[in-house]
Order: structure tokens, then sequence, then C-alpha cells
């Protein structure tokens, strides 16, 4: 990845101040590409249900799901630019091209769901629903404040067939507060493996956990 790259050729310059030989590349190359992506979410999901587990796959959201920023990729630069900044260090030189590649990699989480009969947390579509909420600061474009994770939250509580009938009565089913244990709970995380941006904080990702019976 870039950025590992340019902190590699910093430190072997040998002063903290040194400037290191850092070209970004012309054009971004994700560490984990889609077709390996999407290889990585089947392997997942057979290492799971060869231990048991129920498996759901869930699709992650960006600032440019909410009415407050769609199609104001290029005015975000500037209230954002820390984050574009780094960004760039790994080649994704614009909002609009983070929003793009961000969408084809929740497409491959949909794609590989359909495929194998996996239940999707499609929690990008559960932001589409509260899109005229404040879902996202205007200086950070994957990590939702609080809100975000409790309907990020509530999107994945709403999966699981057990309560699906109750909590869609209660109307709880369309991006709502979900209970705190469940905003607290995050043991049940495994990653299919990178991001855009060389971090694994905000791709969309697959949820484990204990098997069910149909």
């Amino acid at each position: 990845m870039e950025l590992d790259r340019y902190w590699r050729e910093r430190d072997e310059a040998g002063a903290e101040n040194a400037k290191p030989r850092f070209v970004p590349l012309e054009k971004c190359t994700p560490n984990i590409p889609l077709v390996e992506y999407e290889r990585n979410l089947r392997r997942i999901v057979e290492l799971a249900w060869n231990h048991g587990a129920t498996v759901w796959l869930a699709t992650s959201p960006d600032a440019f799901t909410t009415n407050e920023f769609r199609d104001r990729e290029e005015a975000y630069e500037s209230t954002a630019s820390v984050q574009l900044s780094m960004l760039r260090l790994g080649s994704i030189k614009s909002f609009r091209e983070l929003a793009e590649i961000h969408a084809r990699y929740n497409d491959a989480v949909r794609r590989v769901g359909a495929e194998l009969g996996v239940v999707v947390v499609d929690v990008e579509e559960a932001f589409r629903v509260r899109s005229a909420d404040r879902l996202f600061l205007d200086s950070d474009a994957v990590h939702p404040p609080d809100l975000g994770h409790a309907i990020r939250s509530g999107a994945a509580l709403c999966s699981t067939r057990s309560v699906w009938g109750t909590l869609a009565n209660e109307g709880r089913c369309r991006g709502e507060r979900a209970p705190r244990a469940m905003m607290q709970n995050r043991s049940l995380t495994a990653r299919a493996g990178g991001s855009p941006d060389g971090s694994s904080r905000h791709m969309p990702m697959a949820l484990t956990g204990p098997r069910s019976t149909p």
C-alpha cells in the first residue's frame, strides 16, 4: 500500500523531517482488489458455516448517501481536507472517487450474499432511509457519529429472522435506534480484508454469530 511505503521510506531516511521519495500512483490500487474481496467473503462464509455459525454480510455507508452531502463531493473537500490528504496518499484523488469505490465494494457484498443465500444487512440502505438526518460530520466521510452507529446496529438487529416480525410491527426496522447492548457488541465482526485507502475500519464486512435452525 502506498501509505505503508511512505512511512517506510520516511523511517529509512533516518530523520523525522526528512522527505521520502514518495510519488502517489496515477490510479488507486486497493490492497484487496474487488475480485479478491469477493473471494475472501465467500471463504469467510464457508469457514463460518463449517464451524456451525450463521453469517450475515453487511454493506457500509458513506457521507454521500445522505441528503446533506449527496452530490456535494467537491464542496466536501474544503471541510474534510485532512481526510482527503490521507486518501490521496493511497492514490484516491477525490471524495467522488472514494464514493465510487465504496459503491463497488458494497455491490460486491450484495452479489455474494445473493449468490450464497446469506442475509445482507444493508446498512447503506438503512442510512438512505434516514438520509434527512445528520448522519455524518463535514470532516469525516466514512466514520459516522453515534446516531449512525445506532442505525447500523438497528439494521443488524432487524435482519435477524427471530425478531423481524416484532420489530417490524413496532416500526423499528427503518433505521431507528437499536438497544444499547446491540450497539456495544463488537465481538461478532470478521473483516474480508482491507479497504480502498489501506485501512480496514470502514469497509463492508461479514458478521458471524451462533448458527440458528431455519
